[in-house]
């Protein structure tokens, strides 16, 4: 089924902007080259009007941009009156963001569920959340992360626990003796 290019143009009004801010959400993390990159949108069934507030992609939803990639079954979109992002919520089982850092290594962070709540300024993975990255990992049932002061909270599910590792400071390099 061929997409207009007036829904492709609703799509990326959304799109741009809210994927921007989930996935360079995390400045001091994410490949600051990935924003120049291009941004490529693939699922099975889009849901647009230029004169929604709301963008809806269905069935192997695939967003990917430099190094960034986002796997889930759904996205939803919502925008505000002045045409900013207001939500993106990505639901899946489970919902997948794997994204190069500007340090070096990878970060992977999974979930059921991402509600990035723009105005709110947090990101909230539930259901067997999880991020994982060369400094550490984080686990449990729902993890918050607030993208501006970058404060995580981390629950976990009756009976169950949140689980934390963090991988040991390299030792500095000795200086060889004369």
């Amino acid at each position: 089924m061929a997409v207009s290019n007036r829904a492709c143009a609703a799509v990326a009004s959304f799109l741009l902007p809210a994927l921007f801010m989930l996935g360079l959400a995390q400045p001091a993390f994410a490949l600051k080259s990935d924003r120049q990159q291009l941004l490529n949108v693939d699922a099975d069934k889009l849901d647009a009007g230029l004169d929604d507030n709301r963008a809806v992609l269905e069935g192997n939803v695939r967003i990917t941009q430099g190094t960034l990639v986002i796997e889930a079954a759904e996205a939803t979109l919502t925008q505000g009156e002045q045409q900013e992002t207001r939500r993106v919520l990505l639901t899946g089982t489970p919902v997948t963001l794997e994204q190069d850092l500007d340090e070096g290594g990878r970060l992977k962070a999974r979930a059921n569920r991402v509600d990035y709540d723009v105005a709110g300024e947090t990101i909230v993975l539930t259901g067997a959340a999880s991020v994982s990255q060369p400094r550490g990992d984080l686990s449990g049932e729902t993890i918050v992360y607030n993208t501006v002061t970058g404060k995580l909270n981390a629950t976990s599910s009756p009976g169950g626990r949140v689980h934390l590792q963090v991988q040991p400071k390299a030792a500095p390099a000795a200086t060889p003796t004369p």
